[in-house]
């Protein structure tokens, strides 16, 4: 099942329903996943002392998705996110890290170029918790 909708429209809301009523239920966030890619591409740009468009090539966005692991991790499903000296899990860190304003004013130039990257990552990681038996 998928939400959208503009914020504070009751997404959060409604999903923290659903969960109540629905066994074994997880939620997802793509916006955790645009935050993790312009967190590793501001640091990228930062370590090489460029403009953070510089570092949004084809080559450097792999390397950042490469960056970026879904799994089971400390029991529960996450993402770990582990290179260019950044290494956290989403989960720890979606309300400190993920939310410092390098990442949030950054958040739409990164966003306009890593749809079909987030959009992929999603798909396995979907697919990966449900094979696993959790409603998403």
């Amino acid at each position: 099942m998928t939400l959208q909708g503009l914020s504070g429209t009751g997404k959060g809301t409604t999903v923290e329903k659903l969960k109540e009523k629905l066994p074994n239920a997880q939620t997802w966030s793509n916006g955790n996943l645009f935050r993790s890619l312009t967190l590793l591409a501001v640091t990228s740009a930062e370590q090489k002392g460029c403009e953070l468009k510089d570092v949004l090539t084809a080559e450097e966005l792999d390397s950042f998705c490469k960056m970026l692991e879904f799994g089971k991790f400390n029991g529960k499903w996450d993402v770990k996110i582990d290179g260019l000296g950044q290494k956290h899990f989403v989960s720890e860190v979606e309300k400190t890290v993920l939310k410092e304003s390098k990442v949030a004013k950054n958040i739409p130039t990164v966003a306009e170029v890593t749809q079909g990257e987030v959009v992929n990552f999603v798909q396995k990681a979907l697919a990966e918790m449900a094979a696993g038996g959790t409603n998403v």
